[in-house]
C-alpha cells in the first residue's frame, strides 16, 4: 500500500491487525508549535515550528542512560488507535517565593459553539500539591517525614511522586523463585519515592519522601500504596495501565499469538494520567490553561489551533475519505523562556481496511493565520 503525505508535517499510514484479527488502516500526523507572543492575561499565540522533525519512533526518556529508573518525556507516536485523548504536561512547578509547599494545576475549557453567553465547559481539571525536598526518618512509632524545605521549583516527574521499590539484597539470578526479588514494590510507580525498610535505615541510607501529591489525598507517611500524581506519561508496565494489556500466558501463546489476548483493552494505548484522559477527543479552539507551571507567572494559556487533517483510501477504484481526531496534546514547557518551549498535537484515526486498498493519502485544512507558515515548511 502506498502512503502519500501531501502535508509538510511528519505522518504515516500503515495497515494493522488488532485483537479481532480484522485488517485496519491507522494514520497519524503530528504538528509542532512554538509559543510566539503573550498578552497581558497570559494567553499565548502559537506559531508553527519551521523544524517539525520526525515522528517519535520510540519512547524518549528524561534519562536515556538509565531508562529503567526514568520517566518518559515523549512516548512513541506509533500507536494504532487511542479510544480517548491524552493531555501531557512536561513542566516544573514554580512558586513566586520560596515555600515549603504550594499548588499547581491544569484545566481544559471548551466554548459552546452556538451560545457564546454560556460559560465554557470544563473538560479536564487537575491540581497537584508540591513540596520542597523532604526525607524519611525513623521515630518512636516507625517512620515519618521530615519537614519540607523551602523551594521555588520542583520537577513534575514521577521520580518525585509517591512510589518506589527496594530490592532484596539477598536476591540473585540463581535465587529460588520462592525468594522475593523486592522487599517493597509499588506497581503504580516503581521509579518513585516514599518507600523505606528498617534494615536500610540502619545503614544510614537516606530515603526521599514524595514531593508531588494529590491536593485531596496528601501523602503523610511512608510506604503508602497511593497511585502517583503528576501530569506526565504513565509507564507502560505500571498499574493501572498494564491491567489493560491482557494476559500473556501459555493459552495466549497456543491460541492467540501473534494477536493481542482476548482480555486486551485498547485503553492500554492511552498514556496520560487517568485524570488527564478526555473521554472523547480534543477539538480546535479548546483552551488549555496551566497554573504555576511558568516562572513568575501564575496563569498561562493557549488554544489548540484550528487545523484539520483529512485522509482517504483508494479502494475499488474509489476514494473513501475520513477525518483524523486530535487524540494527544503534549505541552513541553521545561525551559524558563517560553519561546524555547513547544506544543505537540497529534491527529490520528483507524478505519476498517482491506488487502485490496492500493493507496492512502493525507491532506490538511489550514486556518488563514497559519496558511503561509504551513506552505513555507
Amino acid at each position: 500500500m502506498d502512503f502519500k503525505n501531501y502535508t509538510p508535517f511528519p505522518a504515516i499510514g500503515w495497515p494493522t491487525m488488532v485483537y479481532d484479527e480484522n485488517l485496519y488502516l491507522s494514520m497519524v500526523v503530528r504538528v509542532k508549535y512554538l509559543f510566539d507572543s503573550v498578552d497581558k492575561n497570559g494567553f499565548w499565540s502559537l506559531k508553527l515550528d519551521p523544524k517539525q522533525g520526525d515522528l517519535f519512533g520510540q519512547d524518549i526518556f528524561y534519562n536515556e542512560d538509565d531508562i529503567h529508573h526514568s520517566s518518559i518525556r515523549f512516548e512513541s507516536d506509533y500507536v494504532s488507535y487511542k479510544p480517548h485523548a491524552d493531555l501531557i504536561i512536561n513542566a516544573y512547578a514554580h512558586a513566586s517565593v520560596p515555600l515549603p509547599e504550594w499548588e499547581c494545576g491544569v484545566k481544559v475549557l471548551r466554548k459552546h459553539k452556538y451560545a457564546d453567553e454560556q460559560p465554557p465547559t470544563v473538560l479536564l481539571e487537575k491540581w497537584l500539591n508540591v513540596r520542597g525536598e523532604r526525607n524519611i526518618q525513623e521515630d518512636l512509632v516507625g517512620f515519618s517525614f521530615t519537614k519540607s524545605k523551602e523551594s521555588q521549583k520542583v520537577a513534575l516527574r514521577y521520580e518525585n511522586a509517591n512510589g518506589g521499590m527496594i530490592e532484596n539484597p539477598k536476591y540473585t539470578a540463581n535465587t529460588p523463585s520462592s525468594e522475593q526479588q523486592y522487599l517493597i514494590y509499588n506497581p503504580y510507580n516503581p521509579i518513585g519515592v516514599g518507600v523505606v525498610d528498617k534494615i536500610f535505615l540502619e545503614k544510614e541510607t537516606l530515603f526521599r519522601a514524595p514531593q508531588i501529591e494529590s491536593v485531596q489525598e496528601p501523602i503523610n507517611k511512608p510506604n503508602m500504596p497511593n497511585p502517583p500524581e503528576g501530569f506526565g506519561f504513565i509507564g507502560r508496565s505500571w498499574k493501572p495501565r498494564i491491567d489493560y494489556a491482557g494476559t500473556f500466558d501459555d493459552t495466549w501463546i497456543k491460541e492467540r499469538h501473534p494477536f493481542m489476548p482476548d482480555d486486551y483493552k485498547e485503553e492500554y494505548n492511552n498514556a496520560a494520567h487517568p485524570d488527564l484522559q478526555l473521554k472523547g477527543y480534543f477539538e480546535p479552539y479548546d483552551k488549555i490553561i496551566f497554573y504555576n507551571l511558568v516562572k513568575d507567572r501564575y496563569e498561562q494559556s493557549f488554544n489548540i489551533p484550528n487545523f484539520h487533517f483529512k485522509g482517504s483510501i483508494d479502494y475499488n477504484f474509489k476514494q473513501h475519505p475520513f477525518y483524523l481526531n486530535i487524540d494527544t496534546v503534549i505541552v513541553d514547557i521545561l525551559d524558563e523562556d517560553m519561546q524555547n518551549n513547544a506544543v505537540y498535537v497529534s491527529y490520528r484515526t483507524r478505519i476498517p481496511s482491506s488487502k485490496d486498498v492500493t493507496a492512502c493519502t493525507l491532506n490538511m485544512i489550514v486556518p488563514k493565520e497559519f496558511l503561509g507558515e504551513a506552505h513555507g515548511q
